[in-house]
């Protein structure tokens, strides 16, 4: 795939480790490629967003509105929006899942703020 046509990619494999102070969260990087220089690309891993990976019974419901809060939160980074401190912007850094869980799927209005003033 593409990663012009598609900038989010998903992958199940759990590499939390990687991450210093991640829990089941995804990471930002920068791809460097030699025809353009580089390009933004946002990486979701799932496997830590499923309630089996903790023993639970599974939540297909759960399950894609994490997934819809945590690709919506990565798309803000790749516009090149930092966390949040309004716990119920989706923007809102996730120590856990509880975290993810409470907060919106949206922007608060200090985000949009922002990205309007980058982006008109």
């Amino acid at each position: 795939m593409d990663l012009e046509e598609n900038p989010v990619q998903s992958r199940c494999k759990d590499i939390s480790y990687m991450r210093f102070r991640c829990i089941f969260k995804w990471f930002e990087f920068r791809i460097w490629r030699s025809t353009d220089g580089g390009g933004r690309v946002g990486a979701i891993y799932l496997s830590r967003l499923r309630q089996e990976f903790y023993g639970h019974i599974s939540d297909p419901g759960l399950f894609q509105q994490r997934i819809t809060k945590e690709t919506v939160h990565e798309l803000g980074h790749l516009f090149r929006l930092t966390h949040c401190e309004r716990r119920n912007c989706v923007m809102h850094f996730s120590n856990s899942l509880k975290d993810t869980d409470y907060k919106d799927y949206n922007f608060c209005d200090r985000c949009i703020a922002i990205l309007e003033k980058f982006y008109k």
